[in-house]
């Protein structure tokens, strides 16, 4: 079976003339017939022909061989199996046909021998994926032009836990040629999926060409998502600048807020756990609050002297208090102690903030510092006069 899998006819050869049997299976039942049928060599399939060997031309209940021939064999073999009547909709146990595995493959050839020879092109597998969308995820953009032209629905989302369909993820890739043909094949360019996301909010944090092209093709930049998420915090998020000024263009809420992790965000926030100062800059430059102080205290403040001094002097700059705790009781002085941002603690302890306080757990900058093996903080806190 090697020898066959190898394309070798004359092993093939010696070992059937010591006796070897051509029909002997693998442990998934499949024999040398389909094996030579994948390496490609018809010489050798014909050889075994002539010795008597089944054809598998369907494989077998546990591994068809149209499935082999897509995933290890060459387009030549495919289009073999298929003139020999193979069953183009054979489904794995996983409910995958040989159309899906080149879909997740990237073969494009096989994709349009089995989209000629009939294949079903919008068939969910057991996982709820669908060829076209499985193409869109792996990136496989020509497999995906071949299930547009043969008809698939641009529409159809994957029914798994993501739900998304081709165009968010040619949207999420910044893949705007074939966002331009999902949507010149009738692709719905505000279909949410189930976290009411649409193409156009990961396409802000992807990049200006895609955005720009589904705004143009009658994209709402107003859409919010299930959970509050905007577009613009997925671009201050993923700090995309033009994208941000673009939604502010449009009026976008520069103080929204959305729940996520189990914590409250704005934009502004996003921007500075990112770390993003340019981001910070154009949203406080249109309106954003420093103080904004959301139901669990995720203040701007609060992240920047955790994540980014620079966005911290920038929120200073524009009145920011530094005189906030969070949900932990936590103040900026332990927060930017514990993170070891020695420019924040030397600012706010010129400012007067108390050394010594404490968070909820009773623990103080101190502490966190020395935990953390901050020696530049701790020996600021000591010359502060920190005692615990």
């Amino acid at each position: 079976m090697a020898a066959s899998l190898n394309g070798n006819l004359a092993i093939a050869k010696k070992l059937v003339s010591s006796g070897a049997n051509v029909d002997a299976v693998n442990f998934v039942g499949l024999n040398a017939w389909v094996y030579a049928v994948v390496s490609g060599n018809l010489e050798l399939v014909e050889f075994l022909e002539n010795e008597g060997v089944t054809p598998q031309v369907n494989g077998t209940k546990y591994a068809s061989a149209l499935h082999f021939a897509v995933t290890d064999g060459s387009h030549g073999s495919v289009e073999y199996l298929l003139s020999k009547g193979a069953d183009v909709d054979a489904k794995t146990e996983g409910g995958w046909t040989a159309l899906v595995y080149a879909a997740a493959l990237g073969k494009p050839t096989s994709a349009q021998l089995l989209v000629d020879a009939g294949a079903k092109i919008d068939i969910t597998t057991e996982e709820g994926g669908v060829p076209l969308v499985i193409a869109a995820r792996m990136y496989h953009w020509d497999v995906v032009e071949i299930l547009l032209n043969a008809g698939a629905d641009p529409n159809l989302a994957a029914s798994d836990e993501y739900g998304w369909t081709a165009l968010m993820y040619a949207a999420s890739k910044n893949h705007v040629e074939t966002a331009r043909l999902l949507v010149e094949h009738g692709a719905n360019v505000d279909q949410r999926n189930p976290e009411g996301w649409t193409a156009l909010m990961y396409a802000a944090a992807r990049g200006p060409e895609v955005f720009e092209f589904l705004v143009k093709e009658g994209a709402d930049p107003m859409v919010v998502g299930y959970d509050g998420f905007t577009a613009l915090m997925c671009a201050a998020r993923e700090n995309q600048p033009g994208i941000c000024e673009m939604l502010i263009g449009k009026g976008a809420d520069v103080n929204a807020l959305c729940f996520e992790s189990r914590q409250y965000w704005g934009p502004l926030t996003l921007a500075c756990f990112g770390g993003h100062e340019n981001i910070v800059g154009i949203l406080l430059q249109h309106g954003a609050d420093p103080n904004i102080e959301p139901p669990n205290r995720n203040m701007p403040i609060l992240v920047a002297a955790e994540k980014c001094p620079g966005c911290f002097d920038l929120l200073v700059k524009n009145g920011a208090r530094t005189d906030v705790v969070s949900s932990e009781g936590k103040t900026p002085l332990i927060l930017a102690s514990e993170s070891g941002n020695s420019g924040i603690v030397e600012h706010l302890l010129q400012e007067g903030a108390e050394v010594d306080a404490k968070d909820d757990a009773g623990r103080s900058a101190l502490f966190y510092a020395t935990k953390e093996k901050q020696y530049g903080c701790m020996k600021m806190l000591l010359d502060a006069g920190a005692t615990e």
